[in-house]
């Protein structure tokens, strides 16, 4: 006579497309999107499909609307203290200050704790985030030099006597 082990059935471990479907309407809505999150290329990948939609949407016909978004004023208002401008310039303006803050100290943490806290480890990092700074900056000097001087010339008298 042969006797049957009966184990508890495990809790969603993948068996199946039932596996999927069981678990309250909030998890099987949250699932995908937290399984999404946990992996370390999510928002690399969401940049790039960003990038990409901003390109198609500026390269048809809905760049009107994004122009008219973009130019879309925006007010805050504390007190005394008021705030006008447009959609554009508070991303330029916050947004990017806060990135830049952001990134700024995920690198210090990097140099003080994390993997680039030897100088040999730090070193290509550094070459490679100078050569993001310097290499458009040539690039830009080389296309504008002549407007760029001119207009240095222009502004300023000082360099203007030794331009002669």
């Amino acid at each position: 006579m042969t006797q049957k082990s009966k184990s508890a059935p495990s809790k969603n471990k993948g068996q199946g497309p039932e596996a999927e479907v069981s678990g309250p309407p909030i998890a099987r809505l949250t699932r995908p999107f937290l399984h999404f999150m946990e992996k370390e290329s999510s928002s690399g990948l969401l940049l790039l499909a960003c990038a990409i939609l901003a390109l198609v949407v500026m390269n048809s016909g809905l760049a009107w609307w994004w122009e008219s978004l973009w130019q879309t004023p925006v007010s805050f208002r504390l007190g005394d203290f008021e705030l006008n401008k447009n959609v554009g310039l508070l991303i330029n303006d916050g947004l990017m200050t806060l990135f830049f803050f952001v990134v700024g100290l995920e690198i210090k943490r990097e140099l003080v704790i994390g993997e680039l806290q030897h100088v040999k480890a730090a070193f290509l990092p550094a070459m490679a985030a100078l050569g993001g700074m310097v290499a458009p900056a040539l690039i830009l000097l080389s296309t504008t030099r002549k407007r760029l001087v001119k207009a240095i010339c222009e502004v300023s008298p000082f360099v203007n006597t030794f331009s002669r």
